[in-house]
């Protein structure tokens, strides 16, 4: 790894057949590939005139899908949408077990939209519901769920965001970048918190050398994420709640994407680190897309002394200055509430959910999904809701 001092200063013979559906207002084409070569195509083509966020990237669904859905038993369902004349408009990257269809990534996906061409921002509600009840008889799917779906991505609108919206459990947070990235300190943060962040940079740097860092090959990579795994493990047993990275398959599929590009200097998945004598105290990762960077997750060291410099926010404003010199115009840090992200995020993004059915089995799925979703919903709103859920989950770590 290299150091910087740290300072804040065509359809293929594997897709089933296109059909035409008739409505008032449109007339589409469903497609629907259960394989990734055959998708590339039409996917590379939406990417590059269209708009897509980096969780639903080739690169990136792919590789989830072949470490963690398909292993688990799932169908890849790449429901390409197009025009009447064949036009595509959206690629939906999905992965179908037990007759429900999801995006591919789960809990890893924090946003949740199509690929979409900016003509997809036009299409006819009606129309594209029955493009999805089309996919969905192709395809043996009993039920779409839609989570974690922004209304507009890059001011392009989300077509399905329109279609049975209910707000998500929680929202997203997003801070937008300037091209100083001094200047963004000053904007963000008050005159007190930044000179509170020096005194901790400072005292950081009286225990050893601190320095963020990137890995450059993935044997640096795969440190980075060992150190992360052991963080994560510690903090999700103290808390009691079961660890989501624990598994072989997710560590398979992190290692991967921070391997994949890392020899021309674009690794699907990007790791930052911040370093004390050259160890890992704090860490997070992200992807790239356009002009805005997703994050994905982040650790720090469970060392008291370590802990009360806030590694997490020094790494964290050091990530932004960079991103700020690379040009890029947004910093999202992610799905559900948290101070760090209260103080540093100046645009809070509304997400919605949605269920299509498509079968009788569908609606009762959608029903009890739909519910299940309104009650998260309230006790993440709910100040007393927030201490049962903390209290059970002191009670499970001991």
């Amino acid at each position: 790894m290299t150091d910087t001092t740290f300072s804040l200063a065509a359809v293929s013979p594997a897709a089933a057949p296109a059909s035409t559906l008739d409505s008032a207002a449109q007339r589409l084409a469903v497609t629907v590939f259960d394989d990734f070569s055959a998708a590339r195509p039409v996917w590379a083509a939406l990417t590059a005139g269209g708009v897509a966020t980096p969780y639903q990237s080739f690169s990136f669904c792919e590789a989830s899908f072949r470490h963690v859905e398909g292993p688990a038993g799932a169908r890849a369902a790449l429901v390409l949408i197009s025009s009447a004349a064949g036009e595509p408009l959206m690629l939906l990257p999905l992965a179908a077990r037990g007759g429900v269809a999801r995006f591919i990534g789960g809990k890893q996906v924090n946003y949740a939209l199509p690929v979409m061409a900016d003509a997809a921002q036009k299409l006819n509600p009606a129309a594209l519901a029955a493009a999805l009840a089309e996919a969905g008889a192709q395809a043996g799917i009993n039920l779409f769920a839609f989570s974690n779906q922004p209304e507009e991505w890059r001011g392009r609108a989300n077509p399905l965001a329109a279609l049975n919206a209910r707000p998500s459990p929680s929202n997203a947070y997003r801070m937008q970048l300037m091209a100083d990235g001094e200047a963004l300190m000053k904007a963000r943060l008050s005159k007190d918190s930044r000179r509170k962040l020096r005194q901790k940079e400072n005292k950081l740097a009286g225990m050893g050398a601190a320095a963020l860092r990137r890995p450059h090959t993935p044997e640096e990579a795969n440190a980075v994420l060992d150190a992360f795994f052991a963080f994560k493990a510690e903090r999700f047993a103290a808390q009691g709640v079961s660890d989501p990275f624990a598994g072989a398959a997710i560590r398979a599929l992190l290692r991967e994407l921070a391997a994949t590009g890392l020899e021309v200097g674009a690794p699907v998945l990007e790791l930052h680190a911040l370093t004390l004598d050259g160890a890992p105290i704090a860490i997070f990762g992200g992807m790239a897309g356009a002009d805005r960077w997703s994050g994905l997750f982040t650790a720090f060291s469970p060392d008291a002394e370590i802990s009360r410099c806030s590694p997490g926010d020094l790494l964290l404003w050091g990530i932004a200055k960079s991103l700020c010199a690379r040009g890029l115009s947004s910093l999202d840090l992610g799905v559900g509430e948290a101070h760090y992200k209260d103080k540093a995020c100046d645009v809070m993004e509304p997400l919605v959910d949605s269920f299509h059915p498509v079968t009788l089995q569908g609606r009762l799925q959608a029903l009890a999904m739909a519910g299940k979703q309104t009650a998260k919903r309230i006790v993440k709103n709910s100040s007393v809701g927030k201490a049962l859920v903390a209290r059970l989950r002191m009670m499970r770590a001991r």
